[in-house]
């Protein structure tokens, strides 16, 4: 119990006695104090001219005071502590302070924070920086398939197989249209099952050889089952579309990744996907596909492209026409 206290304005120190004359200071700053006040009362002006006075060793304390309040913008122009002005940062939207403080402090988790935030406000390139830096593959994927980065994808595909993060790989390897790396993927994770689908739909040609890795997966454990499991092409009577598959399989193969179709020739490009070859070797298994293609003829000018920039450069000139109009 104190029963006795001084103030010392010199020291900024509060001294406490108790009856036992045990002696107890406290550090009170006399004018954060008054600049607790003169928040409190709304007295801004006031506040200003007393935050000048203060010692930077308090301004933490007073940041942290108005952040309570929710003048973030206000704790963000005096914070000294970088973890909190990273904070604020995120919270007010500064990317450009928050990418500086994240650069100093090399944090996965500043970095991941970064990424979020620079993504909902467009800043591309920033955001595939932060998120680089956090690692974070999955914030990536969103990015480069949104923007059809093919070169981002390859890269992010071979970073995620390298770090076992399959499901990253499988869709980054199945939108390049790598059809072979997803096969690859689907064995090494030992997802045989799926291998063997995904061969059947995708690629014909390769059924048998997984499903003899898939029974000799199971032969050990299940050996009646590992015995039930057919191989298809091995009852062609059963299975005879298999065959017009796997020459349907050669022939897109052969097409596939020959050439990048720009994003503006989809329309085009999507007609020819939906050419029915199947339907074509059913009417005729002689048939030479040869003659036929997926790929449109690619064109390097984006008409919607020059569309925009027309109407962009007429634009600016109504622009300028009204300025020369305008009186003095």
């Amino acid at each position: 119990m104190c029963i006795r206290d001084r103030y010392i304005a010199s020291q900024n120190r509060l001294y406490l006695v108790d009856k036992s004359f045990n002696v107890v200071s406290y550090e009170v700053f006399n004018q954060a104090t008054e600049f607790y006040s003169a928040i409190s009362n709304k007295s801004f002006e006031q506040a200003s001219q007393i935050l000048s006075k203060i010692p930077v060793k308090y301004l933490d304390k007073l940041a942290k005071f108005l952040d309570t309040l929710d003048m973030k913008e206000e704790a963000f122009r005096i914070v000294q502590d970088q973890d909190h002005k990273f904070d604020l940062a995120v919270h007010l939207g500064k990317v450009d302070e928050a990418f500086k403080i994240a650069k100093q402090e090399d944090s996965a988790n500043k970095w991941k924070q970064l990424g979020d935030l620079a993504l909902i406000q467009g800043k591309v390139k920033v955001a595939i920086q932060a998120l680089e830096a956090s690692e974070d593959l999955s914030g990536l994927l969103l990015i480069y398939s949104s923007l059809g980065m093919k070169d981002g994808l390859r890269k992010l595909a071979e970073k995620a197989q390298a770090t076992t993060k399959t499901n990253v790989a499988f869709t980054c390897y199945f939108l390049l249209n790598d059809i072979d790396k997803c096969l690859e993927i689907l064995i090494e994770s030992k997802r045989l099952p799926e291998a063997a689908l995904f061969a059947k739909t995708y690629c014909p040609s390769k059924i048998s050889s997984v499903v003899d890795l898939w029974k000799q997966d199971i032969q050990k454990e299940h050996p009646i089952t590992a015995q039930k499991i057919a191989d298809p092409l091995d009852y062609p009577d059963e299975f005879s579309d298999l065959v017009m598959a796997a020459k349907v399989e050669q022939f897109i193969r052969g097409q596939r990744n020959s050439v990048d179709v720009p994003a503006h020739q989809y329309v085009e490009y999507n007609e020819l996907l939906t050419q029915d070859f199947f339907k074509v070797l059913q009417e005729d298994p002689d048939q030479d596909l040869s003659q036929y293609s997926v790929i449109p003829e690619i064109k390097k000018q984006n008409p919607i492209f020059d569309l925009l920039k027309q109407h962009e450069q007429q634009g600016n000139e109504e622009e300028h026409f009204q300025d020369v109009d305008e009186p003095i």
